[in-house]
């Protein structure tokens, strides 16, 4: 195993669930997405504008305005 071996890999840290890519193409799609985050398809696309397809950050995404949300409930 060379160091360029090493790179091509793909990182061991990231889950099988980080890899995935929301896709808002089909009706559907979104939906379903929604479902698995736990928000609107409204909120979702907002999301996937935002911060792009990568599942990670959509949820982190969600995750920070769902925090800052709360905090301004307060």
């Amino acid at each position: 195993g060379t160091q360029q071996e090493t790179r091509k890999r793909a990182d061991p840290s990231k889950t099988g669930r980080e890899r995935k890519l929301i896709s808002l193409d089909e009706e559907h799609e979104a939906r379903d997405w929604a479902n698995s985050l736990g928000c609107s398809e409204d909120q979702l696309r907002e999301a996937v504008e935002a911060v792009g397809h990568s599942a990670a950050q959509v949820r982190r995404y969600l995750s920070n305005r769902a925090k800052v949300g709360e905090l301004e409930r307060r």
